[in-house]
């Protein structure tokens, strides 16, 4: 998988789902997907951004968020998370994820560069 490219600035990035790009009401249960980086992929990525990550095999661009480093999910081990607005979502950026890493099931999914 690689990087499909910045998105532009947005005043708040994580207001759409990553999957299927609908607005995530701010009310609303949201979901996410968080992830740790191999540490190359960081030549490529700025903390605290938004960035697009290519998923050929889905033929799809997901969002991703670039943890800042001050976020308590980085401090915990985590460097990206994907936003989500349901089950539904989660389930299907999850299977991608793994289709595209060639990973069995129930192992974790690590996205790459």
């Amino acid at each position: 998988m690689k990087l499909a490219g910045q998105l532009e600035a947005q005043p708040e990035p994580a207001t759409r789902c990553s999957w299927c790009e609908r607005e995530i009401p701010s009310q609303s249960r949201a979901f996410a997907i968080s992830v740790s980086l191999r540490a190359e992929a960081f030549q490529e990525v700025v903390p605290g951004t938004e960035e697009r990550l290519l998923l050929p095999k889905a033929e799809k661009q997901v969002r991703m968020i670039i943890l800042p480093s001050e976020s308590p999910a980085k401090r915990s081990g985590k460097d990206a998370l994907f936003p989500l607005c349901s089950d539904r979502c989660a389930g299907a950026l999850q299977s991608a994820l793994r289709e595209e890493l060639g990973s069995a099931p129930n192992e974790p999914t690590q996205p790459t560069h």
